[in-house]
């Protein structure tokens, strides 16, 4: 039986999403021996129950614990792989900031206060379950630092790249590590496109082209960029970039790869060597330094990721995602679904019945006919209307598309009405309508983050409670990096 049969069997148990969460909270808080958050858990469950049934944030988690595990009922005493131990630490997380309303004030803050003590004990779990991997990332950082040390005594300025979210785990802990030592820098976060063909739109090297110009730059200005290389493509796309940009500006570059084990298995991977070893030469050393090898997370059927930070948002301390491509995505993908899934069409049906019971003018009085039958059959009538209003709709320009949002709830509420009035009085209306009402009342994850290839993702912190989990784990992490690399 393969992950996604264990998914299906586990969701399709006669336990409720919410006792098997409580189930599993409890399992964890067991095996990390969290005794007050046990007791805490066993004392107010029903409360947990009631208030978890209402959300399907922390449900998610449960389910790619359970993935993940290979299991679905995962012995969670015996789980050691660092990405299970993360999910296990988000859904803690979760738990704390999706309930605060649902619970009674004291009940809340004792959650919270159990919760952030379970993610210290988690951190400290994660970071040893990771140290096959800690040591080599210690090992470039060191690298780094002793490059920058040699620049330094000339007068060096250095700029280190972050390239949310892939190297911004590695970036940190860099970050950390000068400040540390004294040195001089400046962090440049840039969001980045996929796009790197001029006649699709604006592409990486434009972007990164611009936003370092931004940035006063002289000859004795160091690019630091680091970032992992699992088939090395987008590591040498981004550094062709750079080599070109600091070439032209006169200006340094240290590129540092964190390669896994079997990147030499890449048909293209000895071009891609070469070229590395061009960069690292004009600073004096050679492509092996600054080429670290990392071995194997865990074994393959354990999980896909390949680096103990894996590419996760909450680990960042971000959110990235277009927010176009992602509301748009979602209802191509929601659609679809409400042809096939009974369970979906009855939720949006319900949904649109009650919209329109608390409209005073109702414009679609006909819909009010409508059983779930005939609302499924009604959005197949209108689904080549609905690919034709997609065609229009996909040419839309929000600021967003660029990367740039100042708030993301009037990013969102400004695409969402823009997309319903480009419906409003045609066949589309419905099938939209239906999606946007389902999306709305079940949560529904963005289907693609990334749906445009030309678009810059929207990179913004996390708040209100979400960044904790970033917070503690980075800095168990960092604290154990500058002990390998700073032994007292």
């Amino acid at each position: 039986m393969n992950k996604k049969d264990y998914l299906k069997l586990f969701e399709e148990s006669n336990k409720t999403a919410a006792t098997n969460c409580c189930d599993l909270l409890e399992l964890a808080a067991h095996s990390q021996k969290l005794s007050s958050l046990l007791l805490f858990l066993v004392q107010n469950r029903p409360a947990l129950e009631l208030a978890i049934s209402k959300t399907t944030s922390v449900h998610k988690f449960i389910f790619n614990i359970i993935a993940a595990s290979g299991s679905p009922n995962p012995d969670i005493l015996k789980i050691q792989h660092p990405s299970i131990i993360l999910n296990i630490g988000n859904m803690f997380n979760t738990l704390a900031v999706v309930l605060t309303d649902s619970l009674d004030p004291d009940v809340s803050v004792q959650l919270e206060s159990q919760v952030t003590l379970s993610l210290k004990i988690l951190a400290k779990k994660w970071v040893a379950a990771s140290c096959h991997q800690i040591n080599p990332l210690s090992q470039a950082l060191n690298t780094v630092l002793n490059i920058a040390k040699s620049f330094s005594a000339g007068g060096a300025r250095f700029l280190i790249l972050e390239l949310p979210i892939g190297n911004t785990i590695p970036t940190r802990a860099l970050e950390s590590i000068f400040e540390k030592e004294g040195l001089l820098f400046e962090l440049l976060r840039i969001s980045l496109n996929r796009n790197d063909k001029s006649n699709v739109g604006l592409t990486r090297a434009d972007i990164l082209k611009e936003k370092l110009n931004e940035f006063k730059l002289d000859k004795n200005t160091v690019i630091i960029y680091i970032d992992e290389w699992v088939t090395g493509s987008n590591f040498n796309t981004i550094t062709k970039i750079l080599e070109k940009f600091a070439t032209e500006k006169s200006v340094f570059l240290i590129p540092v790869a964190l390669q896994v084990k079997d990147a030499e298995r890449e048909v293209r991977y000895n071009s891609y060597q070469k070229f590395h070893n061009s960069l690292t030469k004009k600073i004096g050393h050679s492509g092996d330094q600054l080429r670290i090898i990392f071995p194997a997370l865990g074994p393959e059927e354990e999980n896909d990721q390949r680096f103990f930070w894996t590419e996760n948002d909450r680990l960042a301390g971000y959110r990235k995602m277009q927010h176009f491509g992602s509301v748009l995505s979602s209802i191509v993908e929601v659609v679809d679904e409400l042809l096939v899934n009974d369970d979906s069409l009855k939720t949006a049906h319900s949904e649109i019945m009650r919209l329109l019971a608390n409209e005073e003018n109702i414009n679609d009085k006909d819909w009010l006919t409508l059983t779930p039958k005939s609302f499924r059959d009604a959005i197949q009538e209108n689904y080549s209307a609905f690919v034709d209003w997609k065609k229009e709709v996909i040419t839309y320009k929000f600021q967003s598309n660029m990367g740039e949002c100042s708030d993301t709830s009037d990013s969102m509420n400004e695409i969402n009405t823009a997309l319903s009035e480009k419906a409003e009085n045609t066949k589309a209306k419905l099938p939209v309508l239906a999606a946007l009402a389902l999306i709305k009342v079940k949560e529904v994850n963005p289907r693609d983050q990334y749906y445009f290839k030309d678009h810059v993702p929207v990179v913004s912190e996390l708040n209100n409670g979400l960044e904790l989990l970033s917070e503690i784990f980075i800095s168990e992490l960092t604290l154990d990096i500058i002990h390998r690399i700073f032994p007292e």
